[in-house]
């Protein structure tokens, strides 16, 4: 048992300040939300409604009532529903994943460190760097599939460089174990499918035909099959999601140059965290050719990942966007392993003097964490630890409230969001998705570039919508360009020390006038439910004061 305790301590190390860290998260929010387990994304409440209605009624859809294709992450979702399946429908399974899911993910990190990296205690410095800067607490509170995907990407990665490294072109272990983890790692984030693209081209580099084909093969297959799928109900081949945010890079100023590669180069070259990585990897490429070694694992995961960055940059979400950095919290865990690893090497190769023992290796590596830690990374890493369990508030105060309000006074009724997580888990409503991820109406309209106040108000009144919580700022935007003329604003939500919500205020609407006054009736009735610190305005609270 010592021996064992004394071989992986700095795994165990590095899994206890995960925990603990993630603890602390979760103690704070708890306090500040009346004791409830609130995600600090509503985005993660789509998963879970999803899920429910998978689990309840068989059905892919944001509601009970249909089909929708409104999550890039199909495998998240099943394994909430199987979750929801065997435990019932709860909001605690999505935490107990992102805990399981990033205790595998730091082990499957370690195991991979370990190999190339002998010292313990760099190993440990190197898993709270891989941990922090990429935000793994704050992304378990989110509540999304972004641990489950880091372990993919690492799992997928170390099993690919051996198999790319190995002269043998038949199939092995190795081969099988990248075909049944290529079609997960696609089917968590589309994004996969970029990791599996360079993985293939490489494997065809390396002549071994039969595996990359295989590859390539069962990383397409279940994206084309939920493709179809979702064309034979009536949406598009992707999910709106990928539609929405998604980047086909162009433009007239760019020309063919932005569109082949020009955009990501803007990204890499304009964060200084992508570029320190961009740099880094480089520098190790650079050592392998002029020490004349040959193509080994290490180098194999750094041109893996230089590459597949460079892929993301260019088609996927900008970097910096989303909460917590979600979008490029897998690069950053994984390009913290694989170069420390490529530093690694490249100083053997290069058969420099400068580090020649333990010790010296500790404090190069204590310095360079310093560095690290009060530049870029230390402070998105600073940033997301500290506002995750404020955004777990606002989304508690003011989605989380819309929810139940519709819970209690409109259940079965149709309802126009913007915003359609929580309020859709929490409650049994008909949904008219106005920023369109639930609503096939509204993206059609949106991509046509017709989506204005006539159309909206159009769209409302033939659902049959009744009410509409929606941003006014997101009302008068691009997108629409105003507030319908039929919608009447009856009241008013508004929080403070907004970190995660599209606006610190929604505005309820009644959308057919008839109804104003069952709203304003409901709103008042609802108005000493509301947490104290949420701010009320509007008709109901003028009806409530006379």
């Amino acid at each position: 048992m010592k021996d064992f305790i004394s071989n992986y301590w700095s795994l165990f190390v590095a899994i206890a300040i995960f925990w603990i860290s993630l603890s602390l998260l979760v103690i704070v929010s708890f306090s500040m939300n009346n004791g409830l387990m609130v995600y600090a994304l509503d985005d993660a409440y789509i998963h879970m409604s999803i899920a429910k209605n998978v689990a309840l009624h068989g059905v892919w859809g944001i509601t009970r009532y249909g089909f929708s294709s409104s999550t890039s992450s199909p495998f998240w979702v099943l394994l909430l529903a199987l979750a929801y399946l065997v435990f019932g429908v709860n909001e605690l399974a999505p935490i107990l994943l992102n805990i399981l899911f990033g205790t595998i993910a730091i082990a499957v990190a370690y195991c991979f460190l370990i190999k190339y990296i002998k010292s313990p205690l760099v190993v440990l410095m190197i898993m709270m760097m891989a941990i922090f800067f990429a935000c793994l607490p704050s992304l378990s509170v989110a509540g999304m599939e972004h641990n489950f995907h880091i372990f993919l990407v690492i799992s997928f990665v170390a099993i690919s460089v051996s198999v790319l490294a190995d002269s043998g072109k038949r199939f092995g272990r190795s081969s099988i174990l990248l075909l049944l983890i290529a079609p997960v790692l696609a089917m968590t984030r589309y994004e996969g499918l970029f990791l599996i693209f360079v993985v293939t081209v490489l494997l065809i580099l390396r002549k071994k035909w039969l595996v990359a084909l295989a590859v390539a093969f069962w990383g397409i297959l279940p994206v084309t099959i939920y493709g179809v799928w979702s064309i034979s109900n009536g949406w598009y081949f992707f999910p709106n999601s990928i539609l929405l945010n998604g980047i086909m890079p162009y433009s007239a100023q760019g020309g063919m140059a932005y569109l082949m590669g020009g955009h990501a180069l803007i990204l890499i070259l304009g964060n200084l965290h992508t570029l320190f990585m961009f740099i880094i990897s480089l520098y190790i490429m650079f050592s392998y050719k002029r020490n004349h070694a040959g193509c080994d694992e290490t180098l194999y995961a750094v041109v893996i990942f230089v590459s597949t960055m460079f892929i993301h940059m260019q088609f996927a979400t900008s970097i910096g966007k989303g909460a917590f950095y979600r979008y490029e919290d897998y690069l950053i865990f994984w390009g913290i392993i694989v170069l420390s690893v490529g530093i690694s090497k490249s100083i053997t190769i290069s058969k420099t003097k400068l580090i020649k023992n333990e010790v010296v290796g500790i404090v190069c590596a204590s310095v360079l964490m310093l560095i690290i830690v009060l530049g870029p990374f230390g402070v998105r890493a600073r940033t997301a630890f500290v506002k995750t369990p404020q955004a777990t508030n606002n989304t508690y105060e003011q989605q989380y409230q819309m929810g139940l309000f519709l819970r209690e006074y409109y259940s079965g009724n149709t309802i126009a969001l913007n915003d359609i997580g929580a309020a859709n888990f929490l409650a049994d409503i008909k949904l008219l998705d106005l920023w369109g991820l639930g609503s096939i109406e509204s993206i059609r309209l949106r991509r046509l570039g017709n989506f204005n106040t006539e159309e909206v108000l159009n769209l409302c009144r033939n659902r049959g919508v009744e009410i509409a919580i929606l941003y006014d700022s997101w009302l008068n935007g691009k997108v629409i360009g105003g507030i319908p003329s039929g919608f009447k604003k009856c009241g008013q939500w508004t929080i403070n020390d907004n970190v995660i919500c599209g606006d610190k205020t929604v505005s309820i609407y009644s959308v057919d006038l008839l109804t104003a006054d069952k709203l304003i009736h409901d709103l008042k009735s609802f108005a000493t439910q509301l947490p104290m610190d949420v701010q009320q305005s509007g008709l109901y609270t003028l009806n409530q004061q006379n």
